[in-house]
């Protein structure tokens, strides 16, 4: 292949690639929502609040490696709610008791989904 010829191939690449990445206003919107979740669990009157919950993501966003999903306009981002649980507190009293938080949300009250071990 001649260097012209690699030029334009190189180029083509990189442009797809670019355009399957988050830009930045999506990465900086994605902080933004899971800090808002993170703040409604840790919320005067929650019931996480004395459990003092971490909201952190996980999975791709967190690797910055997150890539546009094929036929959706939505990124999937994976999160992590850190407790500081005493030790009576099973895994999943722990997940009900973050649903039931999640639940009191008008927010995401209505977007939330039950699956085996996550919302």
């Amino acid at each position: 292949m001649d260097s012209e010829r690699q030029q334009l191939f190189d180029e083509l690449l990189t442009f797809g690639v670019e355009s399957l990445d988050l830009t930045e206003a999506q990465h900086e919107d994605a902080v933004e929502k899971y800090g808002a979740v993170g703040r409604c669990l840790d919320a005067p009157g929650s019931v996480l609040q004395p459990y003092s919950p971490t909201i952190f993501p996980q999975g791709s966003i967190a690797l910055g490696t997150a890539t546009k999903p094929i036929g959706r306009d939505e990124f999937d981002l994976d999160l992590v709610c850190e407790l500081i649980l005493p030790a009576h507190i099973t895994q999943a009293k722990a997940k009900q008791l973050v649903g039931e938080c999640l639940r009191n949300n008008a927010t995401y009250a209505a977007m939330l989904e039950e699956k085996n071990r996550c919302w």
